[in-house]
């Protein structure tokens, strides 16, 4: 999470918001992680109610399939750098 954080930062370069100040810094960083906490409080209830519905093989190929398109989508960024 602090690299996907350290990326987003670093991406904001380019765009010109390149002269951050300590206010501007930590106000980053607290939505950064108020924004982090809610989405893993949402994954989680996601996940329990996925354990809940699904069978353990279909959630098993579901993980499968994401970490396929994760794969997939990460050979295809280093190919086109």
């Amino acid at each position: 999470l602090i690299i996907f954080w350290s990326g987003v930062r670093l991406a904001l370069g380019p765009l010109g918001f390149d002269h951050f100040g300590w206010l501007e810094m930590i106000a980053f960083g607290l939505g950064a992680f108020t924004g982090a906490l809610l989405l893993l409080l949402q994954l989680v209830r996601l996940g329990q109610r996925a354990l809940e519905r699904w069978k353990p093989r279909t959630l098993a190929l579901l993980f499968r399939a994401v970490g396929g398109v994760l794969v997939i989508s990460g050979l295809a960024a280093i190919w086109r750098a």
